[in-house]
């Protein structure tokens, strides 16, 4: 699958590239970072307002090039509002909230030093991400609400 760091590859012109790509390597899915407006109402900062508010329009056009051009895309997405603070409530919720179709969730798990935490204070919760996925009871919720994990192969054939 192809996507960009911050999601650069919504962006018009670096969009018809990455789709060019796609098609010439044989890539058959491409994220696109569409979240709903309503999450912003659970917990959302003003910057992540802001973040939403430039990246929706650009990604709702981003779809429409994706599947125009064959290839494939997460239905909805899920974790740009919350990204590096993904908890089990928020996870939670986000799993409540989950529609037909493929849900993509962005997650930044990692362990950090203090030194690298200097360069990247924004993941300073990715600790806590990476719990959240290891240890909480996200799968057997998952299951409960018939939600199924799938690997982005899975997702585009």
């Amino acid at each position: 699958y192809i996507d960009g760091h911050e999601h650069v590859h919504m962006l018009p012109g670096i969009l018809r590239c990455v789709i060019d790509l796609a098609k010439e390597h044989g890539i058959k899915y491409i994220r696109i970072p569409l979240e709903r407006s309503s999450y912003l109402l659970e917990g959302a900062y003003a910057v992540d307002i802001f973040r939403h508010a430039v990246l929706k329009p650009l990604a709702a056009t981003a779809l429409k090039e994706v599947k125009k051009a064959g290839l494939f895309s997460n239905s909805h997405f899920l974790g740009h509002i919350h990204s590096g603070r993904i908890n089990e409530n928020v996870l939670a919720l986000m799993l409540g909230r989950m529609e037909e179709g493929v849900n993509e969730i962005a997650f930044h798990p990692a362990v950090f030093t203090k030194g690298l935490l200097g360069c990247t204070p924004r993941q300073a919760d990715s600790a806590r991400e990476l719990k959240t996925l290891l240890e909480s009871g996200w799968r057997k919720r998952a299951e409960e609400l018939g939600i199924r994990p799938v690997t982005h192969k899975e997702a585009s054939s």
